[in-house]
């Protein structure tokens, strides 16, 4: 009768562990895998102990091979748990403008519920951050939502921040994380800037003398260092005219236009524009002959403040000398917006 071939040790330790690694149910119980093995080399007994060769045998890197890529499944595994967690159920809605200035006092109103009941969640603390594109977190305020789950809060960027796009960022803290409302604004200045000439009537070949005064709208503070953009069109709407410089430490910037000795005449329009504020004056430029007499207007001081009474004076004489008698005076008066 032939001998039956005797099993080699390699096979029956890697047969082992596959039986043992499906009754221990996979990579969910590594441990109890990976001591059920250390029981199933050790049952081998004395055999197992005096075959050395085997443990630099292919069988035996087959081994931890197998045993590595599993540690791995189950590590996957808890990994996967751990990334694919739900996320906090609170709900942060934030209401505010999408433009700030810097220096104002800006409204902001946010609300808190729970996306598991839908009901409003009192006593929440916000915080109310602004975040620029350089990562850099500026905090703004904090409160809590009442009874409503409404946060109502005032956000002051200060005078001093750089203007540019910006992300407002209302945090809460929620039951198992935090809870954010972003919302991308703009800080930028606003200005209200005065337009002045030097005389409303030109003559072809004169200079027409153009000033501008620009203040931010918010503080009346000048408009320092700011880009200033001069326009002047004719009667019939060319272009005849463009400078663009920036304003002194005082707001002011001034430019001058030398018409032409053969121009288009009519009413020509002066614009000035700083960032998104303009103003615009039209001139008259024709050809005139001087007025047989001369006018002369006084005010009775420099300067008023809203509901004084101003008193005026004007005198008209002829350039003979003589008064101008029954004259009609008409009045006009330039409001500054």
């Amino acid at each position: 009768m032939p001998e039956k071939p005797k099993e080699n040790s390699d096979d029956a330790a890697m047969d082992g562990m596959m039986k043992e690694y499906s009754r221990t149910g996979g990579p969910g119980d590594d441990e109890g895998f990976i001591a059920a093995i250390k029981r199933r080399i050790d049952g081998l007994g004395g055999e197992s102990e005096r075959a050395w060769p085997w443990l630099f045998s292919g069988s035996f890197w087959k081994v931890a091979a197998l045993l590595a890529l599993l540690i791995a499944i189950g590590l996957g595994g808890k990994t996967w748990m751990v990334q694919t967690a739900q996320p906090d159920p609170t709900q942060v809605v934030m209401i505010t403008q999408p433009r700030l200035e810097p220096g104002q006092t800006t409204p902001v109103r946010v609300f808190v519920r729970s996306e598991e009941t839908r009901r409003p969640v009192e006593n929440a603390r916000v915080r109310l951050m602004m975040v620029g594109s350089d990562g850099n977190q500026r905090r703004l305020a904090t409160s809590k939502t009442d009874e409503n789950g409404i946060a109502d809060l005032s956000a002051n960027v200060g005078t001093n921040l750089k203007e540019g796009e910006y992300t407002l960022v209302a945090e809460v803290k929620g039951k198992s994380g935090k809870a954010l409302a972003e919302d991308s604004i703009v800080v930028r200045r606003t200005y209200r800037t005065m337009l002045s000439t030097d005389k409303p009537l030109y003559q072809p070949g004169q200079i027409i003398h153009m000033r501008a005064l620009s203040m931010e709208a918010d503080s009346l503070q000048p408009a320092v260092a700011r880009e200033v953009s001069f326009e002047v069109k004719d009667a019939k709407g060319n272009k005849v005219f463009r400078k663009e410089i920036e304003t002194s430490d005082f707001g002011i910037a001034a430019a001058d236009f030398k018409l032409a000795n053969q121009v288009n005449e009519g009413n020509y329009t002066i614009t000035v524009t700083v960032d998104e504020s303009t103003s615009e004056r039209e001139v008259t430029v024709e050809r005139y002959v001087l007025p047989k007499f001369k006018i002369g207007l006084q005010a009775d001081q420099g300067f008023y403040q809203p509901g004084e009474l101003v008193r005026l004076s004007l005198n008209a004489d002829y350039t003979f000398g003589k008064p101008v008698v029954g004259g009609k005076v008409r009045i006009l008066a330039d409001e500054f917006v």
